[in-house]
């Protein structure tokens, strides 16, 4: 597989200057093993073990000696919601001799990993995600291919489309049927498979819980906590309403969507471009796909919301800072936008700093005042 530079590198090794832990999560085949194996071989004294191979898990039977005696190295566990008591017994070796840069855990993003290290390594560690393969870590011209086969390293390297989907659709059965039980999820697996496929269905819709309850057999609360593994697994995410002091009656149900629009289109068995051009769900993948490219570049340094009033009104991501809008936008699939008149009253009781209307591959021009229209290769290029 063609390896392709991922932008974390740089924040990681400035985070192993600076703590003596990094949690680096992220859904499985995202590419974690393989860019901590690549970041290794910049760094001297470093070990790896992979935490699903019994030879690696064996020299942890006596998990304090190990650490100790490697204390001169970096050392990489993979997959280590599989032993979970390795963090408590790494806080006591860095407290007896606290040091930067000594662990990097990797995980897939498991509720029982993130609790455990949270409450063992509080302020010896850091977390970051590890998100799939981002527009900027490749090439403008490879829009097309991201956004129809997805950021997954084994679907975006693919030799042809057909191979991308065969891999994407073996992920899918076995991630969801098989993996989720690994990471914690102990219920009915063809259930949440049925509620995964029926998510995508519903892309970038507002939430029906009782619709999905209905039509699955199976309560609200069950829903919820299905969806909650599913977030946690980093398969799905909930974009949550943005409220503004307004008499206008707001929707309050938060916006579905799949991450990856690869594993979304293979659920949707589009396999081309030509196949998606033509779905009706095409605007709902292509603002799925911006809103994914924008979080993962800038991650948690900013909060992520959609507005939408009861009379029509309504934005598909409003970005903020503190309590301000940064920025307020509308996302389109065509690259001659034209907005109605509920977006012009939501770009007006956002006020935000800057309002876009972000399309596949139009130059920047201006819609009106303060709301222009740009590429989202142009609006990923821009600094806040």
């Amino acid at each position: 597989m063609k390896w392709i530079n991922r932008h974390i590198d740089v924040q990681i090794l400035k985070d192993l200057k600076r703590f003596p832990a990094v949690v680096l999560l992220g859904p499985r085949q995202v590419g974690k093993t393989t860019f901590v194996k690549n970041l290794f071989k910049k760094i001297n004294k470093s070990l790896y073990l992979d935490l699903e191979l019994p030879s690696d898990v064996i020299q942890l039977n006596d998990i304090e000696s190990f650490l100790v005696e490697n204390r001169k190295h970096l050392i990489a566990f993979d997959e280590v919601q599989r032993k979970p008591q390795l963090f408590e017994v790494a806080r006591a070796v860095i407290d007896q001799k606290i040091k930067k840069g000594m662990y990097i855990f990797l995980g897939s993003a498991s509720p029982e990993l993130i609790s455990q290290s949270a409450e063992t390594l509080a302020g010896r560690v850091v977390y970051r995600e590890m998100h799939p393969i981002h527009l900027l870590e490749v090439k403008e011209k490879d829009l097309n291919r991201l956004k129809l086969v997805g950021g997954f390293p084994l679907a975006f390297t693919a030799k042809t489309y057909l191979d991308a989907f065969a891999w994407l659709n073996a992920f899918v059965a076995t991630y969801v049927e098989r993996d989720l039980a690994i990471l914690g999820l102990k219920t009915n697996s063809k259930a949440v498979n049925r509620l995964f496929r029926m998510l995508a269905s519903v892309q970038g819709t507002t939430l029906n819980a009782n619709m999905l309850s209905k039509s699955l057999g199976i309560s609200n609360t069950t829903v919820k906590q299905y969806m909650d593994y599913l977030e946690s697994a980093m398969l799905i995410r909930r974009l949550e309403p943005y409220f503004i002091n307004t008499r206008k009656r707001l929707v309050k149900s938060p916006k579905i969507y799949i991450r990856d629009v690869g594993v979304l289109h293979s659920i949707l068995d589009i396999q081309s471009n030509k196949e998606l051009n033509r779905n009706y769900l095409k605007g709902n993948s292509w603002e799925g796909f911006v809103i994914q490219q924008i979080i993962s570049k800038y991650n948690d340094a900013y909060t992520y919301y959609y507005y939408r009033t009861q009379d029509g009104s309504e934005l598909d991501l409003i970005i903020v800072k503190g309590e301000q809008p940064v920025y307020a936008i509308e996302i389109k699939t065509t690259n001659s936008p034209h907005l109605n008149k509920g977006n012009y009253y939501a770009f007006d009781a956002i006020k935000a700093k800057k309002n876009y209307v972000i399309t596949p591959g139009t130059k920047t021009f201006s819609i009106y005042k303060n709301i222009k229209a740009c590429s989202l290769w142009n609006f990923l290029n821009e600094e806040f």
